[in-house]
């Protein structure tokens, strides 16, 4: 009676083991997701500053044109 009934607590126990196991995966491959989407969302971030700083020099190269321009109205008026 007592092995039959350790018997059937390590088949429980066996069963809960596996359970978490199969939990544990699951929940590294969520991870793994997360970690490649945190990658892939840093890689656009880097993109964006990227745009943004490329938008930053055609912004200063546009307003050194247009102070240019300006100059030379200046001069035309004189």
């Amino acid at each position: 009676m007592d092995v039959a009934v350790l018997t059937e607590d390590i088949s429980f126990r066996t069963v809960e083991v596996a359970k978490l196991t199969d939990d544990i995966s699951f929940r590294t491959v969520e991870v793994a997701r997360l970690t490649d989407d945190i990658f892939t969302r840093t890689v656009e971030v880097a993109r964006l500053t990227d745009d943004i700083f490329d938008f930053t020099v055609e912004a200063a190269v546009l307003t050194e044109a247009v102070a240019t321009c300006t100059d030379d109205t200046s001069l035309l008026t004189f």
